[in-house]
């Protein structure tokens, strides 16, 4: 199977790429301005030819919520990846609660498109295969820190990890406000790269609202080793 990751540039894909080293790293530039900044990085963290940027063909940028979140945003985007290749990789972990992340739509996925796709000749990509389309989220069982400590023992640069971009705003840094960029700097702090100059407010500024967001959840796994600083 021709291998497909989701790509965003953001600190969960620049690991797991590298992990997985799949044929193709795809990158969609879907409309939004965040998105743009994402574009800018995705260049540093996976430069050609390993990485395939789609622009101009998705603009879902009239359907984002007010949270930042994009509803069914990567069913549009597994989508476009099956043009390329038939196994989509989503970079998806523990903490991640959009259900279009999950074990279950990552087979409902691949059964869809399979279905669409399967025995249907001339009328599918070129590169879709008899097999049928496969979307699978490898790293859903792992916090993100336990797959940056899978990546710095294989070898992984930090410095890829440093040039990423997680936040949900577009200024010249990270916010360190928006849940991504907290989420970010907790993994980092996990495993011993402390950089709170990487954003624009220093993410323990808002410590207790992530805090009761994650407590609410039943997600304090997240932040575990940040309660005792924060005190």
């Amino acid at each position: 199977m021709r291998s497909i990751m989701l790509y965003s540039g953001g600190l969960d894909s620049v690991a797991i790429s590298y992990l997985l080293k799949p044929d193709v790293n795809l990158f969609v530039d879907y409309g939004t301005s965040a998105c743009k900044r994402e574009r800018v990085h995705v260049t540093k963290t996976c430069p050609p030819p390993n990485l395939l940027v789609v622009g101009d063909v998705l603009n879902l940028s009239p359907y984002l919520l007010l949270n930042a979140i994009l509803p069914a945003r990567n069913l549009f985007l597994v989508a476009i990846a099956a043009q390329y290749g038939n196994h989509i990789i989503l970079g998806a972990t523990a903490g991640d609660s959009t259900r279009d992340k999950d074990a279950l739509f990552a087979r409902l996925a691949g059964e869809l498109f399979t279905h669409m796709y399967l025995d249907q000749g001339d009328k599918v990509p070129a590169l879709a295969a008899p097999e049928g389309v496969k979307v699978s989220v490898p790293y859903k069982h792992l916090e993100k820190d336990s797959i940056l400590r899978a990546y710095l023992a294989a070898g992984g640069s930090p410095a890829a990890l440093l040039d990423s971009w997680s936040c949900y705003q577009h200024g010249s840094k990270e916010c360190g406000t928006c849940r991504a960029c907290f989420r970010k700097y907790a993994a980092l702090s996990k495993v011993d790269l402390h950089y709170p100059e990487l954003f624009e407010t220093h993410p323990m500024e808002n410590f207790i609202e992530h805090f009761d967001y994650c407590e609410a959840k039943g997600r304090l796994f997240e932040i575990e080793h940040l309660i005792g600083a924060s005190k």
